[in-house]
Protein backbone atom coordinates (compact mmCIF):
# COMPACT_ATOMS: atom_id res chain seq x y z
CA UNK A 1 0.00 0.00 0.00
CA UNK A 2 1.05 3.48 -0.93
CA UNK A 3 2.61 5.94 1.11
CA UNK A 4 1.55 9.19 0.40
CA UNK A 5 4.14 11.68 1.76
CA UNK A 6 2.34 14.70 0.63
CA UNK A 7 -1.38 14.00 1.02
CA UNK A 8 -2.49 17.84 0.40
CA UNK A 9 -1.00 17.89 -2.71
CA UNK A 10 -3.34 18.32 -5.69
CA UNK A 11 -2.95 18.34 -9.15
CA UNK A 12 -5.50 20.93 -10.00
CA UNK A 13 -4.36 22.98 -7.24
CA UNK A 14 -1.22 22.62 -8.26
CA UNK A 15 -2.67 23.59 -11.84
CA UNK A 16 -4.16 27.09 -10.40
CA UNK A 17 -1.08 28.09 -8.81
CA UNK A 18 1.38 27.59 -11.46
CA UNK A 19 -1.38 29.66 -13.62
CA UNK A 20 0.70 33.00 -14.91
CA UNK A 21 3.96 31.89 -13.84
CA UNK A 22 4.70 30.07 -17.90
CA UNK A 23 5.25 26.88 -15.82
CA UNK A 24 4.88 23.53 -17.97
CA UNK A 25 3.72 21.11 -15.13
CA UNK A 26 3.74 17.05 -15.40
CA UNK A 27 3.12 14.02 -13.40
CA UNK A 28 4.49 10.31 -12.98
CA UNK A 29 3.28 7.62 -12.28
CA UNK A 30 6.49 5.44 -11.44
CA UNK A 31 4.61 2.06 -11.67
CA UNK A 32 2.42 2.02 -14.41
CA UNK A 33 4.85 4.94 -16.72
CA UNK A 34 1.79 6.51 -17.36
CA UNK A 35 1.78 10.72 -17.05
CA UNK A 36 0.04 13.55 -17.31
CA UNK A 37 1.11 16.93 -18.79
CA UNK A 38 -0.82 19.94 -18.73
CA UNK A 39 -1.49 22.39 -21.55
CA UNK A 40 1.36 25.10 -21.09
CA UNK A 41 3.94 21.97 -21.09
CA UNK A 42 2.99 20.80 -24.26
CA UNK A 43 3.19 24.83 -26.01
CA UNK A 44 6.49 24.62 -24.72
CA UNK A 45 7.45 21.94 -27.26
CA UNK A 46 5.19 23.84 -30.03
CA UNK A 47 2.41 21.52 -29.46
CA UNK A 48 -1.86 21.12 -28.48
CA UNK A 49 -2.86 19.17 -25.44
CA UNK A 50 -4.84 17.33 -28.01
CA UNK A 51 -1.63 16.69 -30.21
CA UNK A 52 -0.22 14.54 -27.60
CA UNK A 53 -0.02 11.08 -27.80
CA UNK A 54 -1.57 8.95 -24.88
CA UNK A 55 0.62 10.57 -22.34
CA UNK A 56 3.20 8.33 -20.58
CA UNK A 57 7.11 8.47 -19.42
CA UNK A 58 7.57 7.62 -23.29
CA UNK A 59 6.30 11.23 -24.49
CA UNK A 60 8.93 13.36 -22.66
CA UNK A 61 11.93 10.31 -23.72
CA UNK A 62 11.23 10.63 -27.32
CA UNK A 63 11.29 14.47 -26.88
CA UNK A 64 14.34 14.57 -25.00
CA UNK A 65 18.03 14.84 -26.79
CA UNK A 66 19.57 11.56 -26.08
CA UNK A 67 22.76 13.11 -24.73
CA UNK A 68 20.88 14.99 -21.80
CA UNK A 69 18.19 12.31 -21.41
CA UNK A 70 20.83 10.09 -20.04
CA UNK A 71 21.89 12.93 -17.41
CA UNK A 72 18.22 13.15 -16.46
CA UNK A 73 17.05 9.98 -16.24
CA UNK A 74 20.13 9.85 -13.69
CA UNK A 75 19.37 12.57 -11.68
CA UNK A 76 15.86 11.35 -11.91
CA UNK A 77 16.89 7.74 -9.90
CA UNK A 78 19.13 9.76 -7.64
CA UNK A 79 16.02 11.89 -6.31
CA UNK A 80 13.78 8.67 -6.41
CA UNK A 81 16.15 6.50 -3.88
CA UNK A 82 16.24 9.56 -1.98
CA UNK A 83 19.88 10.30 -2.61
CA UNK A 84 18.83 13.72 -3.48
CA UNK A 85 16.21 16.66 -2.01
CA UNK A 86 14.65 16.82 -5.35
CA UNK A 87 15.13 16.22 -8.97
CA UNK A 88 16.90 19.15 -11.42
CA UNK A 89 18.40 19.23 -15.03
CA UNK A 90 18.52 21.28 -18.02
CA UNK A 91 17.61 19.60 -20.94
CA UNK A 92 17.09 19.77 -24.83
CA UNK A 93 13.52 19.14 -26.20
CA UNK A 94 12.49 18.98 -29.36
CA UNK A 95 10.21 21.36 -31.13
CA UNK A 96 7.52 21.10 -33.42
CA UNK A 97 9.54 23.10 -35.53
CA UNK A 98 11.89 20.93 -35.28
CA UNK A 99 14.35 22.70 -33.42
CA UNK A 100 15.70 22.22 -29.91
CA UNK A 101 14.81 24.06 -26.88
CA UNK A 102 15.97 24.35 -23.38
CA UNK A 103 14.07 23.46 -20.69
CA UNK A 104 15.07 23.25 -16.80
CA UNK A 105 13.06 20.35 -15.65
CA UNK A 106 12.42 19.86 -12.18
CA UNK A 107 10.89 17.33 -9.85
CA UNK A 108 9.62 15.97 -6.64
CA UNK A 109 8.49 12.47 -5.60
CA UNK A 110 4.85 13.40 -3.44
CA UNK A 111 4.19 9.38 -3.07
CA UNK A 112 6.36 6.54 -1.47
CA UNK A 113 5.46 2.95 -1.03
CA UNK A 114 5.50 1.29 2.48
CA UNK A 115 9.02 0.12 1.74
CA UNK A 116 10.29 2.81 0.51
CA UNK A 117 9.77 2.56 -3.52
CA UNK A 118 9.05 6.14 -4.96
CA UNK A 119 5.39 5.64 -6.87
CA UNK A 120 4.83 9.21 -8.02
CA UNK A 121 6.53 12.08 -9.16
CA UNK A 122 5.38 15.86 -10.18
CA UNK A 123 7.46 18.61 -11.69
CA UNK A 124 7.94 21.45 -13.99
CA UNK A 125 8.87 22.20 -17.11
CA UNK A 126 10.79 25.71 -17.98
CA UNK A 127 11.91 27.07 -21.50
CA UNK A 128 15.13 28.69 -20.95
CA UNK A 129 16.03 28.48 -24.14
CA UNK A 130 16.89 32.53 -24.47
CA UNK A 131 18.75 32.43 -21.51
CA UNK A 132 20.97 29.35 -22.54
CA UNK A 133 21.55 30.99 -26.10
CA UNK A 134 22.43 33.93 -24.19
CA UNK A 135 24.85 32.51 -22.01
CA UNK A 136 26.45 30.13 -25.14
CA UNK A 137 26.81 33.77 -26.98
CA UNK A 138 28.62 34.82 -24.07
CA UNK A 139 30.83 32.44 -23.68
CA UNK A 140 31.84 31.98 -27.32
CA UNK A 141 32.70 35.54 -27.42
CA UNK A 142 34.67 35.48 -23.85
CA UNK A 143 36.85 32.63 -26.48
CA UNK A 144 36.59 34.67 -29.49
CA UNK A 145 38.09 37.53 -26.81
CA UNK A 146 40.85 35.26 -25.33
CA UNK A 147 41.98 33.98 -28.36
CA UNK A 148 42.40 37.56 -29.91
CA UNK A 149 43.65 38.73 -26.69
CA UNK A 150 46.07 35.85 -26.17
CA UNK A 151 47.55 35.11 -29.99
CA UNK A 152 47.20 39.15 -31.07
CA UNK A 153 51.29 40.38 -31.40
CA UNK A 154 50.19 43.67 -30.43
CA UNK A 155 51.05 44.33 -26.56
CA UNK A 156 47.38 43.75 -24.50
CA UNK A 157 47.18 44.45 -20.87
CA UNK A 158 43.89 44.34 -18.70
CA UNK A 159 44.49 46.48 -15.70
CA UNK A 160 41.91 47.18 -12.63
CA UNK A 161 41.07 50.82 -12.51
CA UNK A 162 40.22 50.82 -9.23
CA UNK A 163 43.48 49.23 -7.95
CA UNK A 164 46.05 48.92 -10.74
CA UNK A 165 46.64 45.94 -10.76
CA UNK A 166 47.02 43.71 -13.77
CA UNK A 167 44.52 41.22 -14.19
CA UNK A 168 45.97 39.54 -17.59
CA UNK A 169 48.88 40.02 -20.10
CA UNK A 170 48.92 38.52 -23.57
CA UNK A 171 52.48 37.17 -24.75
CA UNK A 172 53.08 39.72 -26.80
CA UNK A 173 53.18 41.97 -23.09
CA UNK A 174 55.47 39.83 -21.61
CA UNK A 175 57.91 39.38 -24.79
CA UNK A 176 57.84 43.26 -24.83
CA UNK A 177 58.11 43.83 -21.16
CA UNK A 178 60.60 41.03 -20.48
CA UNK A 179 58.52 39.49 -17.83
CA UNK A 180 56.67 36.22 -18.01
CA UNK A 181 52.88 36.69 -17.86
CA UNK A 182 52.47 35.11 -14.48
CA UNK A 183 54.88 37.83 -12.95
CA UNK A 184 52.93 40.34 -15.18
CA UNK A 185 49.76 39.49 -13.40
CA UNK A 186 51.39 39.56 -9.94
CA UNK A 187 51.95 43.03 -10.50
CA UNK A 188 50.79 46.72 -10.52
CA UNK A 189 50.53 49.13 -13.82
CA UNK A 190 52.69 50.91 -11.43
CA UNK A 191 55.26 48.78 -11.63
CA UNK A 192 55.89 49.90 -15.08
CA UNK A 193 54.53 53.06 -15.65
CA UNK A 194 57.28 55.26 -14.41
CA UNK A 195 54.61 58.43 -13.45
CA UNK A 196 53.65 58.93 -10.02
CA UNK A 197 51.26 56.60 -9.01
CA UNK A 198 48.45 59.37 -8.33
CA UNK A 199 48.88 60.47 -11.83
CA UNK A 200 48.56 57.14 -13.03
CA UNK A 201 45.34 56.75 -11.29
CA UNK A 202 43.82 59.79 -13.09
CA UNK A 203 44.66 58.62 -15.82
CA UNK A 204 42.71 55.42 -15.28
CA UNK A 205 39.79 56.94 -13.59
CA UNK A 206 39.43 58.88 -17.23
CA UNK A 207 39.50 56.06 -19.35
CA UNK A 208 36.84 54.16 -17.09
CA UNK A 209 35.00 57.08 -16.79
CA UNK A 210 34.86 57.37 -20.95
CA UNK A 211 36.36 60.78 -20.57
CA UNK A 212 39.68 59.65 -22.37
CA UNK A 213 41.10 56.80 -23.90
CA UNK A 214 44.35 57.51 -25.65
CA UNK A 215 47.54 58.59 -23.86
CA UNK A 216 50.94 58.91 -23.83
CA UNK A 217 53.26 56.94 -20.74
CA UNK A 218 57.03 56.13 -20.10
CA UNK A 219 57.26 52.33 -19.49
CA UNK A 220 59.89 50.48 -17.84
CA UNK A 221 61.24 47.13 -18.98
CA UNK A 222 62.33 44.65 -16.79
CA UNK A 223 65.98 45.73 -17.94
CA UNK A 224 65.45 48.92 -16.97
CA UNK A 225 64.70 50.60 -20.15
CA UNK A 226 62.65 52.90 -20.88
CA UNK A 227 60.22 53.31 -23.46
CA UNK A 228 57.75 55.67 -24.60
CA UNK A 229 54.08 54.01 -25.37
CA UNK A 230 50.71 55.15 -26.91
CA UNK A 231 48.47 53.61 -24.82
CA UNK A 232 44.52 53.05 -26.06
CA UNK A 233 42.57 52.22 -23.17
CA UNK A 234 38.57 51.51 -22.96
CA UNK A 235 36.69 50.01 -19.88
CA UNK A 236 35.21 46.34 -20.89
CA UNK A 237 33.38 43.94 -19.25
CA UNK A 238 35.11 40.75 -17.45
CA UNK A 239 33.64 38.34 -15.61
CA UNK A 240 30.84 40.72 -14.33
CA UNK A 241 33.38 43.54 -13.21
CA UNK A 242 34.78 46.37 -15.85
CA UNK A 243 38.57 46.32 -16.50
CA UNK A 244 40.46 48.25 -18.72
CA UNK A 245 41.29 46.74 -22.08
CA UNK A 246 44.79 48.81 -22.90
CA UNK A 247 46.54 48.39 -26.21
CA UNK A 248 50.32 49.43 -25.77
CA UNK A 249 51.94 50.71 -29.10
CA UNK A 250 56.24 51.55 -28.65
CA UNK A 251 56.33 54.65 -30.06
CA UNK A 252 59.87 55.25 -28.75
CA UNK A 253 61.75 55.97 -32.13
CA UNK A 254 58.92 58.02 -33.60
CA UNK A 255 59.11 60.69 -30.66
CA UNK A 256 62.78 60.46 -31.36
CA UNK A 257 62.54 61.11 -34.96
CA UNK A 258 59.93 64.13 -33.91
CA UNK A 259 62.00 65.25 -31.23
CA UNK A 260 65.09 65.17 -33.85
CA UNK A 261 63.29 66.51 -36.52
CA UNK A 262 61.88 69.41 -34.53
CA UNK A 263 65.91 69.80 -33.63
CA UNK A 264 66.85 70.15 -37.46
CA UNK A 265 64.08 72.51 -38.20
CA UNK A 266 65.23 74.68 -35.61
CA UNK A 267 68.81 74.69 -36.94
CA UNK A 268 67.55 74.94 -40.50
CA UNK A 269 65.23 78.16 -39.87
CA UNK A 270 68.69 79.85 -37.92
CA UNK A 271 71.38 78.80 -40.58
CA UNK A 272 73.41 81.80 -41.30
CA UNK A 273 73.71 81.13 -45.39
CA UNK A 274 70.65 81.23 -47.32
CA UNK A 275 69.46 77.51 -48.42
CA UNK A 276 66.25 76.47 -50.17
CA UNK A 277 65.28 72.87 -50.53
CA UNK A 278 63.98 71.96 -54.12
CA UNK A 279 62.01 69.04 -55.49
CA UNK A 280 63.65 67.49 -58.41
CA UNK A 281 60.66 69.12 -60.37
CA UNK A 282 62.10 72.68 -59.60
CA UNK A 283 59.50 72.98 -57.21
CA UNK A 284 60.75 75.17 -54.44
CA UNK A 285 59.66 72.86 -51.07
CA UNK A 286 61.50 75.13 -48.26
CA UNK A 287 63.42 77.88 -47.39
CA UNK A 288 65.09 79.34 -44.46
CA UNK A 289 65.21 83.10 -42.43
CA UNK A 290 68.82 83.66 -44.46
CA UNK A 291 67.32 83.27 -47.34
CA UNK A 292 64.21 85.35 -46.72
CA UNK A 293 66.37 87.68 -45.84
CA UNK A 294 68.72 88.17 -48.29
CA UNK A 295 66.04 87.51 -51.39
CA UNK A 296 63.34 89.70 -49.75
CA UNK A 297 61.25 86.26 -50.85
CA UNK A 298 58.80 84.95 -47.88
CA UNK A 299 57.10 81.45 -47.46
CA UNK A 300 54.22 82.58 -49.20
CA UNK A 301 55.46 83.82 -52.17
CA UNK A 302 57.79 81.39 -52.97
CA UNK A 303 57.34 78.39 -51.35
CA UNK A 304 55.30 75.31 -54.23
CA UNK A 305 56.40 78.00 -56.95
CA UNK A 306 59.27 76.88 -59.94
CA UNK A 307 62.68 77.54 -59.63
CA UNK A 308 62.33 80.62 -62.25
CA UNK A 309 60.37 82.84 -59.81
CA UNK A 310 63.99 83.77 -58.51
CA UNK A 311 66.36 82.00 -60.85
CA UNK A 312 66.83 84.90 -63.88
CA UNK A 313 70.02 83.06 -65.57
CA UNK A 314 68.43 82.22 -69.33
CA UNK A 315 70.61 78.87 -69.29
CA UNK A 316 69.23 77.40 -66.26
CA UNK A 317 66.44 76.01 -65.14
CA UNK A 318 64.42 72.60 -64.59
CA UNK A 319 65.84 70.62 -67.11
CA UNK A 320 69.12 71.56 -65.61
CA UNK A 321 68.65 71.32 -61.73
CA UNK A 322 67.34 67.72 -62.85
CA UNK A 323 70.49 66.77 -64.37
CA UNK A 324 71.87 67.59 -61.65
CA UNK A 325 69.24 65.81 -58.75
CA UNK A 326 70.15 62.50 -61.16
CA UNK A 327 74.27 63.10 -61.28
CA UNK A 328 74.01 62.84 -57.12
CA UNK A 329 77.00 65.13 -56.85
CA UNK A 330 76.88 68.83 -55.55
CA UNK A 331 77.53 70.79 -58.47
CA UNK A 332 78.83 74.90 -57.71
CA UNK A 333 78.00 77.29 -60.00
CA UNK A 334 77.52 81.49 -60.53
CA UNK A 335 73.64 82.10 -61.40
CA UNK A 336 72.11 85.35 -61.43
CA UNK A 337 68.94 85.52 -59.16
CA UNK A 338 66.05 87.51 -58.94
CA UNK A 339 65.05 89.26 -55.66
CA UNK A 340 61.43 90.49 -54.30
CA UNK A 341 62.31 93.83 -55.47
CA UNK A 342 62.93 92.72 -59.47
CA UNK A 343 66.39 93.19 -59.19
CA UNK A 344 69.25 90.82 -60.12
CA UNK A 345 72.28 89.91 -58.88
CA UNK A 346 74.88 87.66 -59.43
CA UNK A 347 75.61 84.32 -56.40
CA UNK A 348 77.87 81.59 -55.59
CA UNK A 349 75.16 78.68 -56.27
CA UNK A 350 76.04 75.17 -54.75
CA UNK A 351 73.18 72.15 -55.46
CA UNK A 352 73.94 68.97 -52.98
CA UNK A 353 71.30 66.13 -53.94
CA UNK A 354 69.45 64.21 -51.96
CA UNK A 355 67.53 60.60 -51.79
CA UNK A 356 64.04 59.77 -50.82
CA UNK A 357 63.61 56.91 -48.20
CA UNK A 358 64.24 54.34 -50.80
CA UNK A 359 67.03 55.47 -52.39
CA UNK A 360 65.40 57.63 -55.35
CA UNK A 361 66.59 61.32 -55.97
CA UNK A 362 64.45 63.50 -54.31
CA UNK A 363 65.76 66.80 -54.66
CA UNK A 364 68.37 69.25 -53.61
CA UNK A 365 69.62 71.65 -51.01
CA UNK A 366 70.38 74.87 -52.90
CA UNK A 367 73.09 76.80 -50.43
CA UNK A 368 73.89 81.08 -51.82
CA UNK A 369 76.51 82.27 -50.90
CA UNK A 370 77.42 86.11 -51.43
CA UNK A 371 78.91 87.06 -55.01
CA UNK A 372 78.72 90.16 -55.91
CA UNK A 373 76.01 93.37 -54.56
CA UNK A 374 72.97 93.39 -56.11
CA UNK A 375 72.53 95.55 -60.06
Amino acid sequence: MADQLAPEWDLERTRLALAGTRLGLWEWNMETGAAVYDERWAQIVGLELVDLPPATIQTWRLLAHPEDLRVAEFEMQRHAKAETDRYEADIRLRHADGSWIWVRDRGLVVERAANGQAVRMVGTHEDITESVLAHQELVASERRFASMFYDHEAVMLLVDPGTGLIIDANRAAASFYGYDQDELREMSITAINILPPDQVSTRYHEASARKREHFVFPHRLADGTVRTVDVHSSPIEEHGRVVLFSIILDVTEDEQHQAETRQESVVFKNIPDAVAVIGPDGTVLRINSAFSAISGWSDTQIVGSGIEVFVASVDFGVAELAAIVRGGSTVRQELQLRYATGAVTTRRVSFSPFAGPMGDPAGCIMLVTPATDPE
